[in-house]
């Protein structure tokens, strides 16, 4: 269950830090908003930002990817504790990895899916 916590919390921090970047800067969310970003033909000036001023990617500074190599470490080092238990060849432990996954799956993996990604294809708008 610890190690599905620990991906979890990777899943947090990173969306955490897609937060700080999207305040930081101008993401649009949708096609509307993209769209007012286009030139119009009135030569008044705007303060909204034009769309070469947009951010198309993100890269954490120093200590934010400093937390997240050290919530991979956790994550890599635990797993192979966890496989070196299995090599034990003992049928409770075993049973009690699978039952530690499916029920830290259960418990930790519970969140909102996106429903634009139907059987991984992107789900279009037909507009």
């Amino acid at each position: 269950m610890t190690l599905e916590l620990l991906r979890r919390l990777s899943k947090e921090y990173d969306r955490y830090l897609l937060l700080l970047c999207q305040l930081s800067s101008y993401c649009p969310t949708n096609k509307s908003e993209a769209s007012e970003l286009l030139p119009s033909s009135s030569s008044e000036a705007s303060d909204k930002p034009t769309i070469s001023q947009i951010k198309k990617s993100f890269r954490p500074n120093l200590l934010q990817q400093a937390v997240r190599a050290t919530l991979h470490m956790l994550q890599f080092g635990l797993s192979y504790l966890i496989m070196l238990l299995a090599m034990y060849y003992n049928g409770f432990v075993i049973i009690s990895i699978v039952v530690g996954a499916w029920l830290g799956a259960f418990v930790f993996g519970w969140e909102s899916i996106d429903v634009r990604y139907v059987w991984g294809l992107v789900w279009h708008e037909c507009n």
